[in-house]
């Protein structure tokens, strides 16, 4: 009964890929610049062309600038090179960019390799 549920989570999450892959929604990673995707996918990249590890740009204050003035994200975030989120996602999405070009396909089969054997 387990496998059977199982197998049919992987087959609606692979259905919903197949139905969204050719939509332009599977392609914010790299066209809406002010979305936590693009943000991520930007991350990697900056790596891999020599610039090291740090922060990137925190997105809640690439966001609110309306809102929040630049020196109060400072206060509140610091200055120190430090990660805003744990890196492990970025590192990740750096070498499926390293074997695959664009990351996005293969990072959605991952996930949901992950989600079926959760």
């Amino acid at each position: 009964m387990l496998v059977a549920i199982v197998a049919l989570s992987v087959a609606v999450r692979l259905a919903h890929l197949w139905f969204v892959y050719a939509t332009p929604s599977f392609t914010h990673h790299r066209t809406w610049p002010v979305s936590d995707m693009y943000i991520l996918n930007t991350w990697p990249g900056r790596s891999s062309t020599g610039i090291s590890w740090t922060r990137p740009a925190p997105p809640a204050a690439r966001l609110d600038a309306r809102r929040c003035a630049a020196e109060r994200w400072a206060a509140w975030l610091g200055e120190a090179p430090a990660f805003l989120k744990a890196p492990f996602y970025a590192y990740l999405l750096a070498l499926l960019r390293w074997l695959f070009g664009d990351a996005m396909l293969p990072v959605v089969i991952l996930q949901i390799a992950a989600a079926g054997g959760a």
